[in-house]
């Protein structure tokens, strides 16, 4: 790649990531060209050069966000046991919410769909039939109860998470809201009826994830795990 090409690759990457920051604390309507520019620190024609569009924006930051090395696109495998794999993926997804502006841009633009005219995902849809074909795999297996209402519950995960969510933006309050978020989700399993073992293993995940990541709060979280099983 030549030096010119490769200045042009930076610039490009520079103005996504200050759309994706505007997108994500603005929203799609209240941001424009020239705040993007301003941000990116950067003419606005070098905008329009490298985006034609707002909407050219948008599917540049969900084609990021999706392809093999997107922040979406590394959510654990379902290869492990199933309130694990819950549990990662609350801390995953949490993370991008709580530090990474192409995440938090794609939460706030998936909620904003019907401003934007291109084809965006139904915001959360995709996410509760991950936690309902979870959930019947820990049914499956005997970490969770025959009985459980698994659509219900596979409401109640993501409604949690989003509520969390909501709160954090409208306060700007976005430190501790993975151990929020995590916090959130155990209490799920607990009321759900997981076991015990299943409870501690998922726990156990999450810990080390959040651990491995820098997070604060984690003893926040086993305090927790003591209580749900005594």
């Amino acid at each position: 790649m030549g030096m010119r090409e490769d200045q042009r690759r930076r610039t490009r990457d520079a103005i996504l990531e200050a759309a994706a920051l505007e997108f994500g604390e603005r929203g799609y309507q209240a941001t424009t060209y020239a705040s993007v520019a301003a941000r990116a620190q950067v003419a606005k024609s070098l905008v329009s050069y490298h985006f034609a569009s707002k909407t050219d924006m948008v599917q540049a930051i969900m084609d990021v966000s999706f392809t093999q090395e997107g922040v979406f696109a590394a959510l654990p495998a379902a290869d492990r046991p199933p309130f694990d794999e819950l549990a990662l993926s609350t801390v995953f997804v949490a993370m991008q919410e709580q530090s990474d502006p192409i995440g938090r841009a794609v939460v706030r633009l998936e909620r904003e769909a019907e401003l934007i005219d291109i084809d965006l995902p139904v915001p959360y849809v995709g996410w509760i039939q991950l936690c309902a074909t979870t959930l019947q795999r820990a049914v499956d297996i005997g970490d969770a109860p025959p009985e459980v209402d698994i659509p219900f519950e596979a409401h109640l995960m993501v409604a949690g998470f989003v509520g969390l969510h909501e709160l954090a933006e409208s306060l700007g309050e976005y430190e501790g809201f993975v151990a929020r978020a995590v916090s959130n989700a155990l209490d799920r399993y607990a009321t759900l009826g997981a076991t015990p073992a299943a409870l501690a293993s998922a726990t156990e995940r999450a810990i080390e994830a959040m651990e491995e990541a820098g997070c604060d709060d984690v003893d926040r979280i086993r305090r927790r795990l003591r209580r749900l099983v005594g």
